[in-house]
Formats: structure tokens, C-alpha cells, sequence
């Protein structure tokens, strides 16, 4: 990205594996089969882990890196990253399927979560100070959006809107009342 450097990344996995050659002992199939239709090797199964645990140890390693522009744009990239790598997941994201109960209570927490990372990177300076955890859902679904149709171009989208959005004194561009003319009407700073 430019004017960024990837150091860490924040994301979770479940520990359990489960291989198509698993999966060949439990149904007709193979890991040919289901190679050459989706391209998927394995697969991490959360057994005991909710995906509010999964957000918690995302956000967690976002803060546990030294520098807080790298710890948001680290979360942000393996938010993205999970999404590009499961289809389930970025339907859920983008709404194309309801969402469980369970599952709109961990993007509750989940928000609650990325609200540190947040807020560290807009107290080092480094993150526009008109940013807020209320701008993460219309660029998940965005998102989803660039990953279901231009799915080799994902990360080029999100370096794009990253570079937007660090502060004055790190880019020499304004943070807020930006002048986008994009649809004709002029955009309006948000309050703080």
C-alpha cells in the first residue's frame, strides 16, 4: 500500500483443520473434486470458538502491534482477507443472506472491538481524526462487493481507501471537508 507497510496482521483462525482428504472419509468425494471446483486445500473449523472470540483475538493482535497505523491497517487487511477466502462469510458480510442472531450480536461486539484499534490509531496522530467505527460497515459491504466481482483486485481497492484516510500531518492532505464532487454534492465533514 502505498505510504504503508504491512509488519503485522490481525486476524484469527480456528486451530482445527479439517483437509478434503477428511472430508473423503466422511462423504463420497475427493480432493481433486473439490480442488479443481473451489480451489479449497482445508478449511478451519471453530469448534468451541464463536465468532465473537474470533473478533476479540483479531482485534487483540491489532493492538499488540507496536505501531498503531499498522495495527488498524493489519486488521483491516486480515478482516478482508478472511472475507476474499470465505464465500459464506462475505454473504454474510454484504447481507445476501440473513444473519443469525448470533452473528449480528459478534458484529455488535465485534465493532466494540475494532473501536480500540480505532481510537489508538486517531491518538497516534496517524488515522484522520474524522474516522469512526461507523465507517467500517459501508466499506465491508463495499467490500464485498470488489471481492465478489473483481476478486484479484481487492487489495489494490483497499490501499486505495486506506491511503485516504491518514491524517494531515502524515500525507500533507486535508483529514476532513474534503471537496468530493463524485455525485454532484459536496461532501460534509463529520462532526466529531
Amino acid at each position: 500500500m502505498s505510504g504503508s507497510r504491512l509488519v503485522a496482521l490481525g486476524h484469527h483462525q480456528p486451530s482445527r483443520v479439517l483437509a478434503n482428504t477428511d472430508l473423503e472419509r466422511m462423504v463420497d468425494t475427493s480432493d481433486e473434486w473439490i480442488r479443481r471446483r473451489t480451489g479449497i486445500a482445508t478449511r478451519h473449523i471453530a469448534d468451541s470458538e464463536s465468532v465473537t472470540d474470533m473478533a476479540t483475538s483479531a482485534a487483540a493482535k491489532a493492538l499488540a502491534t507496536a505501531d498503531p497505523w499498522e495495527g488498524f491497517v493489519s486488521y483491516l487487511v486480515g478482516l478482508y482477507e478472511l472475507q476474499a477466502h470465505d464465500r459464506a462469510l462475505n454473504d454474510a458480510i454484504s447481507q445476501r443472506i440473513p444473519l443469525s442472531a448470533e452473528v449480528l450480536a459478534a458484529c455488535h461486539q465485534g465493532l466494540e472491538h475494532v473501536t480500540r484499534v480505532i481510537d489508538r490509531a486517531k491518538a497516534s496522530g496517524q488515522l484522520r481524526a474524522d474516522y469512526s467505527p461507523t465507517d467500517l460497515p459501508p466499506l465491508s459491504a463495499a467490500m464485498s462487493r470488489v471481492i465478489t466481482e473483481f476478486p484479484n483486485d481487492w487489495r489494490r481497492f483497499l490501499a486505495h481507501y486506506v491511503d485516504g484516510l491518514r491524517a494531515t500531518e502524515h500525507t500533507g492532505r486535508p483529514s476532513s471537508g474534503h471537496n468530493l464532487s463524485l455525485t454532484g454534492r459536496t461532501a460534509e465533514p463529520r462532526p466529531e
